[in-house]
C-alpha cells in the first residue's frame, strides 16, 4: 500500500482488528469484528450489494451469512469516509488471478499497476443491472407493489446464540400484509436450497408467532419444473421475474402478472 501511495498518491489506512489471548494462542476478537461490520459495512449494504453482486452477510460471514464475521484481511475502498467496495470472493473471483493467488494482495498489485481509474470502475454501479442479483430481485419485487404491507429484510428467526453473538437464521423478506405474514426467500434459480430454506424459516417463524397466518413464497429468475410442482403441492407461491413483470405460480388471490413501475 505504501508503494501505491508513492506511485499514485492514493492514501491508505490500516484499521486494526482487536485480538485476544485464549489458552496461549492469539485469536481475532469476533466481538470487535461484528462491531466493525455493524458500524462500517452494514449501513452501506444496499450500495455494496449492487456493486459486489451478492448480499453483504454472505460475503463477510460464514454459514451463508449467519455465522462468524470475517473482516480481518479485507481491503476496502473508501470515499469521504464511506466504504464503496471491498475484497471478498464474490468481488474478486477471476478478476485479479494474474496478480497473485491471494485475492487481497492480487487486488493491491492490480491497483499498483493500473492506478486510480480502476477504483472508479469498481465503485460504479452498472446502469442496466437487470435484476441479476438476489438483492436486485428483491428490490424489484418490493417496488412492483405485488404485495401490500410492511416489509422487513434479513429478519432473524430461531434461537441459536453463542454468548454475545447472534447466529439465528435470516429470512430474506417478510411482508406483513392484511391477509397474513409472507415468509419469502429469493434465489436466482428455483432450487432445493430455496425450497428447503423457505419451509424451515416459515416453520420457525410460525412457532414464534403462533397467532399469525404464515404464507410461503419464493422469488426467482429461473424455474425448475419438478421443484415448482413440489412448491405448489406444499402451498408455496413462486414469483418468477419475466420481462418487466412477475409470473405467479400457486394458489393466491393475487393477479397472475403485474408490470413493474419504472424506478
Amino acid at each position: 500500500m505504501q508503494f501505491i501511495k508513492s506511485k499514485h498518491r492514493i492514501d491508505f489506512e490500516v484499521f486494526g482488528i482487536k485480538s485476544e489471548q485464549i489458552s496461549g494462542s492469539l485469536y481475532v476478537d469476533e466481538k470487535h469484528e461484528k462491531e466493525v461490520y455493524e458500524t462500517h459495512f452494514k449501513p452501506r449494504a444496499r450500495i455494496l450489494n449492487k456493486r459486489i453482486g451478492a448480499r453483504l452477510p454472505r460475503c463477510l460471514r460464514s454459514r451463508g451469512g449467519r455465522g462468524h464475521y470475517y473482516i480481518t484481511g479485507v481491503v476496502a475502498v473508501l470515499k469521504n469516509g464511506l466504504i464503496e467496495w471491498f475484497t471478498c470472493y464474490e468481488s474478486c473471483k477471476d478478476r485479479f488471478e494474474s496478480y497473485g493467488q491471494d485475492r487481497d494482495i492480487g487486488f493491491l498489485k492490480f491497483v499498483l499497476d493500473l492506478g486510480p481509474s480502476v477504483l472508479e470502475d469498481l465503485c460504479r454501479i452498472p446502469d442496466a443491472f437487470e435484476g441479476k442479483s438476489e438483492t436486485q430481485l428483491i428490490d424489484k419485487f418490493i417496488k412492483s407493489g405485488l404485495l401490500k404491507g410492511e416489509f422487513d429484510l434479513e429478519a432473524k428467526v430461531g434461537k441459536e446464540f453463542s454468548g454475545p453473538f447472534d447466529y439465528r437464521k435470516s429470512i430474506d423478506v417478510i411482508c406483513h400484509s392484511t391477509e397474513g405474514v409472507w415468509v419469502i426467500e429469493a434465489k436466482k434459480a428455483l432450487n432445493y436450497e430455496a425450497l428447503g430454506e423457505v419451509v424451515v424459516y416459515a416453520s420457525l417463524f410460525a412457532k414464534e408467532h403462533p397467532t399469525d397466518r404464515v404464507m410461503m413464497g419464493i422469488i426467482c429468475l429461473e424455474l425448475d419444473r419438478e421443484i415448482l410442482d413440489v412448491c405448489m403441492s406444499l402451498g408455496i407461491v413462486v414469483f418468477k421475474l419475466s420481462g418487466e413483470g412477475f409470473e405467479i405460480y400457486g394458489k393466491t388471490a393475487l393477479p397472475t402478472t403485474l408490470s413493474l413501475r419504472a424506478c
